[in-house]
């Protein structure tokens, strides 16, 4: 080999090396491909966008009008509402929409890029203390109240905020995964102590605890909160410390997306309504929830 052809090989890793490392400094600064104007027109299923100006076959909002700085040219992957990272519609009828090998998911960036922005941790007031009884496995005496098996409707389930209709509170049910569109659990508009959940059981139960688990299909998860109950949808109590009834329980949350934690409250509480107060999360406030107790009868109209 002579000298010229070994100078254009070492140009040539060189410049490839330059431009790899570009790349993933690039989906390290941008996960979610919101900044994304490459023209990367497939999924990464291989299949084909459909043009963002087009309804066919897929009909939607996601149009240039609607989102102006979006950049939604021609057929090319674009995240223009906050998705995990880039996506389209697909041309096949079968398959609605895809995500695209875009920030997070371009393989150059997966071993060292997560799809999420950095933590946000608040800290709880310090006079509360969390002394909750933490058990390892389900709650064996008492049934789970219906939020995993549906048996408690969508219609019940209501919150402070919701990211959009597709992080919506009826999507906070123990277990659930995504479903298209749909997300793995609830997420909540803002990250702040404002934010609730909320569960109408319709009729009178005596609450003995509750489970939770973190979102599935995103690294976000709920790592402490309150519960509070109430008969009428307007005073609340909030669940106390048997040693200082002025003092409201903080219950340890979950580490990681799926694990299921079961806090049993100190004494059942008796209500129809069941809200769930996040005080500190990581990332994003987001959780999957069943309830356990006792049905005790139907309310007096």
């Amino acid at each position: 080999m002579d000298k010229d052809a070994t100078t254009l090989i070492l140009i040539l890793v060189s410049v490839s090396w330059i431009a790899g490392q570009g790349d993933t400094l690039a989906c390290q600064e941008d996960p979610t491909g919101v900044n994304y104007r490459g023209n990367l027109s497939q999924t990464i299923n291989g299949h084909t966008c459909q043009e963002w100006t087009s309804q066919d076959p897929q009909q939607h909002d996601r149009i240039p009008a609607n989102y102006p700085n979006a950049g939604l040219d021609d057929n090319y992957c674009r995240n223009p509402d906050g998705e995990d990272t880039a996506w389209c519609y697909t041309t096949d009828p079968g398959i609605r929409w895809e995500l695209c090998a875009v920030g997070f998911l371009d393989p150059r960036c997966q071993a060292t890029t997560e799809p999420t922005t950095s933590p946000t941790t608040p800290t709880p007031v310090q006079s509360e203390t969390v002394t909750s009884q933490t058990t390892v496995g389900p709650i064996q005496d008492a049934s789970p109240l219906g939020l995993e098996s549906g048996a408690i409707p969508d219609s019940s389930l209501t919150a402070s905020s919701e990211w959009d209709t597709d992080h919506s509170p009826s999507r906070g049910r123990l277990n659930i995964a995504r479903i298209g569109l749909l997300r793995g659990g609830w997420s909540a508009k803002i990250n702040d102590l404002n934010q609730w959940i909320q569960v109408d059981l319709l009729e009178t139960y005596n609450i003995v605890g509750v489970a939770t688990q973190g979102r599935q299909d995103l690294a976000q998860w709920v790592t402490s909160f309150k519960v509070a109950c109430s008969m009428n949808n307007v005073i609340f109590e909030t669940v106390k410390d048997l040693d200082d009834a002025d003092t409201d329980i903080i219950f340890p949350g979950n580490s990681d997306q799926n694990t299921v934690v079961y806090n049993r409250f100190p004494v059942p509480m008796t209500c129809r309504y069941v809200r769930l107060l996040p005080s500190t999360w990581n990332q994003h406030i987001s959780l999957r929830m069943e309830l356990f107790g006792e049905f005790l009868g139907e309310l007096q109209v």
